[in-house]
């Protein structure tokens, strides 16, 4: 069996609606009008959640332009048309770009043994259309994701746009990244290390690939600019569960990875 329904009480002291998508194997909590950010996705076999979200900003209003790191809520969420914020063409982009913070439109889809939520928006300096759609199958343990960025200004113009997942982990997660050399990015504490590249899963000491505590204080950035194989994942030993993301490496040819363990508010 597989369903889909709205509830409109929402989930969070804002009352904003709240959509749910559920199979026997997992349940999806979307919040169209924060971002249209998937908040939950709940592994019901294991009794897992997948998706971490930040309480201290869960219930702050997002507005356009604001500060990404002090106001986003985590989950799920997109970056476009650029990361960092920028100037192009005189213009000013924000932090995160323009449509992680915007209230998305969306409808409700039910066909044969599937149900989704297609969800759209326009961001307001880029002449664009986002649109995505959350589909779920009947018995599934896959959560199929498309996303459509469509032009709809009189010219071309160059963008960024990135998915950005934030995961729970526990002790003892094992962090699945492919074989490769990676790039450094930030890193906290800065003296962590000099390096600028690296073999995964080893940088110095370290080994990237098994979870650290809160306590140790480390924030580790690290990133590669030619995919070749489009999947990470995690997996929880204790929980006996995890989550593999898969991607078209001709349509995200980049991956970055921040893994937090303190080094970060």
């Amino acid at each position: 069996m597989c369903r889909i329904w709205e509830d409109k009480g929402g989930v969070s002291i804002k009352r904003e609606p709240c959509v749910h998508m559920e199979n026997k194997r997992m349940r999806i909590c979307v919040l169209p009008y924060d971002g249209g950010r998937i908040v939950s996705l709940y592994d019901k076999k294991y009794g897992f959640e997948q998706i971490w979200t930040n309480q201290r900003t869960q219930n702050l209003t997002r507005y356009y332009a604001a500060n990404y790191d002090d106001l986003s809520a985590s989950g799920i969420e997109e970056a476009f048309p650029t990361v960092q914020p920028c100037v192009y063409e005189g213009v000013e982009l924000p932090f995160f770009g323009e449509v992680w913070s915007a209230p998305w439109e969306y409808e409700l889809l039910t066909f044969g043994h599937a149900v989704a939520i297609r969800l759209w928006c326009s961001s307001s300096v880029f002449p664009a259309k986002i649109t995505k759609t959350f589909m779920l199958e009947q018995d599934s343990t896959t959560l199929t994701t498309e996303y459509i960025v469509e032009n709809i200004g009189p010219g071309a113009f160059p963008y960024i746009f990135g998915v950005h997942p934030s995961v729970c982990i526990t002790e003892d997660t094992q962090i699945l990244v492919p074989q490769g050399r990676y790039k450094t990015g930030f890193l906290y504490p800065p003296s962590l290390t000099q390096e600028k590249t690296f073999d995964w899963p080893c940088l110095e000491k370290m080994d990237l690939s098994h979870a650290y505590t809160f306590s140790n204080n480390l924030c580790v950035n690290f990133y590669t600019e030619s995919v070749q194989q489009g999947s990470y994942g995690f997996f929880h030993k204790s929980r006996g569960c995890g989550m593999e993301i898969r991607f078209s490496p001709e349509d995200f040819p980049c991956l970055s990875l921040w893994l937090i363990y303190g080094g970060w508010r």
